[in-house]
């Protein structure tokens, strides 16, 4: 993982985690934010919201059922870097 990937990673993470009030080691790159982690879709809403300040991106809507962390990272860092 490089070093972008790695602040992307800690970051999307750390926000996540202050949100919902979960200890880092809760969430790994598999974990499906709607499902293993119970995130309702207005907690999707506003996590996308920040990620979208913090990063200077948009954030699609996206079938919460779907959105496991690794894909969302990965979605951000294309995001950065084409930007």
């Amino acid at each position: 993982m490089s070093t972008v990937s790695n602040n992307i990673y800690k970051k999307t993470s750390g926000l996540i985690c202050n949100y919902l009030k979960l200890e880092p080691n809760e969430i790994y790159p598999d974990v499906n934010l709607s499902d293993d982690l119970e995130i309702d879709s207005l907690a999707l809403i506003e996590i996308a919201f920040q990620i979208a300040e913090t990063f200077s991106i948009e954030m699609p809507t996206a079938d919460p059922h779907n959105l496991i962390f690794k894909n969302l990272v990965a979605y951000i860092e294309k995001s950065v870097n084409n930007s």
